[in-house]
């Protein structure tokens, strides 16, 4: 919980902040940019059974056979901490405030705990460790950063908030990259509102010391709301770890992830295995995996529920290993698979311990063979195969459990039985002829609207309702193809967005705080303090407007109420938990106008002011103030 005094790294605890930026530069693409010449940039393996051969490079590589290029990743930041290769450093946060660290490497950081003297502790040591902070580190942003010759975690948000990880890269790692602890009795190790967008893992290799056996880029945590998203594994290898893999669920972590558009490729293992038993669904949503050396995916898991849909799986061991089918008794328990390329690859049923309460359901697929070997499991398989193109000569009995039961439905509608002693039957059609609607596979799919990182977003129509407004123009100039849904608001911004809503001119005397005369929102915080929005950040001298603060969903309501002129003529007292806040009327007025409904859905009896609010959010509170 707190640095030692022979520790050799950056710490930082209590009420401080980190804000370490770099200069601005694309971290990772798989074109080669100009900008980058002179810097260190690696391309990845992504040519059948290479797994470790990354290299440097100066121009764009040519494709592979499959048609994919392959990530080139810039090693190069011009602000760095770093150890020596003798003796490495690390970098430890537990604060209870946001920081900002942006383009930076850090570099011979996490020791191996293996040379720790006997008797000595090496837990915690990681590249990047946010530890125990819990809502102290919401709005903590860490973008463009490099981890890079690590013998540990790199970035581990560990108990800790509201944290989003956008375009690193962790290279040359050993252990999970992206990692926290599994929850334990009486431990705050859930992380909540953790954000992976656009992140890389490449070059993992084994650790030392710890479970080689399911070694993994992406270790897929406990806690409340985490996503993952257009993100690589890449080079996961090891000498051992017959579950190695690009993306795992473990077992005893409990969380559901937003997991969309996500590769992983040239890893000696498997692109994701599963291996979490709880009772909650799982999404997966657009997933590429090439030449992994086993499986696309490989599903172990019993006790919940997995939806995979819009998957590219294409020259891996195999396409899919499926081993278990669901634990009978809730009716929840069920896997359904949908729009698989596999380009004629394999399906591999494995033995099952227990005996599925619904059918695995496939549709929408292009296996070119199914290989059934749960003949040594105690239970049989059971199976639905719904416009897959399968015949039952596609199917492999040799090892099959004798009362494993196939049901396949063709295209046209017509439908046969097929059991494990390789009995054939026709039977009616058992699922709808109209396919759903799947999109397109994996990361190529078409975003729609205006902003391309939106579409997952529940806060998508209002987002396109203030683009289309001109409220909002996007939150990376010049493309401005991106919104940032996920993102905090900062006051600055905050101060644009109701200066074009409310469509303010008048500016004033124009300079009413000292601390925004370099911020490009000046004129919009001063046209805002003219229409008494707002009144400052530092009462009573109110001279200050903390144009880089984030806003808090209370200051939220009070922005909107002053711009608005919301009442609550009846004095209602909506929320139990804004009693303390000095932003409670503010707060009450806003839910009379219909405005908020509140945070913990469906019973909405809470308002959480102290959270800071996502530009995703703020989109739907001005969109419902204006409409």
């Amino acid at each position: 919980m707190h640095p030692v005094a022979s520790d050799v790294g950056l710490g930082l605890v209590g009420a401080g902040g980190v804000i370490r930026e770099g200069e601005e530069k694309v971290a990772w693409d798989r074109q080669y940019h100009s900008s980058w010449a002179g810097d260190e940039v690696i391309a990845a393996p992504h040519t059948p059974g290479d797994y470790d051969g990354f290299r440097r490079v100066t121009s764009t590589p040519p494709a592979n056979a499959l048609g994919y290029r392959t990530e080139l990743l810039n090693l190069t930041r011009n602000v760095r901490i770093e150890g020596t290769p003798q003796g490495y450093t690390h970098v430890f946060i537990r604060s209870s405030r946001p920081s900002t660290i942006r383009y930076a490497a850090f570099r011979y950081v996490a020791p191996d705990p293996g040379s720790f003297m006997p008797g000595t502790d090496s837990t915690g040591r990681y590249g990047l460790h946010i530890h125990m902070s819990g809502n102290g580190s919401r709005g903590t942003l860490v973008e463009g950063v490099v981890i890079r010759d690590a013998d540990n975690h790199a970035f581990v948000p560990h108990g800790s908030h509201g944290i989003t990880f956008r375009d690193t890269i962790a290279y040359n790692v050993r252990s999970e990259p992206y990692w926290w602890d599994d929850p334990a009795p009486g431990q705050m190790n859930e992380t909540h509102d953790v954000v992976f967008d656009r992140v890389v893992a490449a070059r993992v290799r084994r650790a030392p010391g710890g479970n080689h056996h399911r070694l993994t880029a992406f270790y897929l945590g406990a806690g409340r709301n985490p996503v993952i998203r257009n993100s690589v594994a890449v080079g996961v290898q090891g000498e051992s770890g017959a579950d190695r893999s690009g993306f795992l669920w473990p077992e005893n972590s409990v969380g559901s992830w937003t997991f969309q558009n996500n590769i992983a490729h040239n890893n000696d293992g498997h692109g994701i295995f599963v291996w979490q038993n709880n009772s909650i669904r799982h999404v997966i949503d657009g997933f590429t995996a090439y030449y992994n050396e086993k499986s696309g995916i490989k599903h172990g898991a019993y006790e919940n529920s997995y939806v995979y849909r819009n998957l590219t799986l294409l020259g891996n061991g195999t396409a899919i290993t499926s081993l278990a089918q669901g634990e009978p008794g809730d009716g929840t328990d069920t896997q359904s698979w949908g729009n698989i390329r596999t380009d004629g690859g394999t399906l591999v049923i494995e033995e099952h311990v227990l005996e599925g309460e619904a059918p695995v359901r496939f549709a929408d697929c292009d296996f070119g063979r199914v290989v059934v070997v749960d003949g040594d499991g105690p239970e049989r398989g059971q199976y639905d195969f719904i416009r897959c193109g399968l015949e039952p000569s596609d199917f492999d009995l040799r090892g099959a459990h004798p009362a494993t039961v196939f049901r396949v439905q063709r295209a046209d509608g017509t439908a046969y039985r097929l059991t494990g002693d390789g009995r054939v039957s026709s039977i009616p059609a058992f699922a709808p002829l109209d396919p759903p609607d799947y999109g397109q596979p994996g990361g190529d799919r078409a975003a729609s609207g205006p902003f391309v990182d939106d579409d997952s977003s529940i806060f998508e129509d209002d987002i396109e309702w203030l683009a289309a407004r001109g409220i909002t123009r996007g939150c990376n100039p010049p493309g401005n193809d991106r919104f940032c849904p996920d993102d905090y608001v900062t006051r600055g911004q905050m101060a644009a967005f109701l200066v074009r809503a409310l469509r303010y001119t008048d500016s004033g005397r124009g300079d009413y705080f000292v601390d925004d005369n370099d911020n490009i929102f000046e004129g919009d915080i001063d046209r805002l303090r003219v229409a008494d929005v707002t009144r400052g950040c530092n009462p009573p001298r109110n001279d200050r407007y903390c144009p880089d603060d984030y806003v808090t969903r209370g200051q939220m309501a009070a922005f909107l109420v002053r711009a608005f002129g919301f009442t609550n003529p009846q004095r209602i007292d909506y929320f139990v938990d804004d009693n303390h806040s000095i932003f409670q009327s503010d707060i009450n007025r806003l839910r009379v106008a219909g405005v908020t409904r509140g945070c913990n859905p469906p019973r909405n009896d809470r308002y959480c002011p102290d959270d800071f609010i996502t530009r995703g959010q703020m989109a739907a509170f001005l969109r419902r103030a204006l409409d």
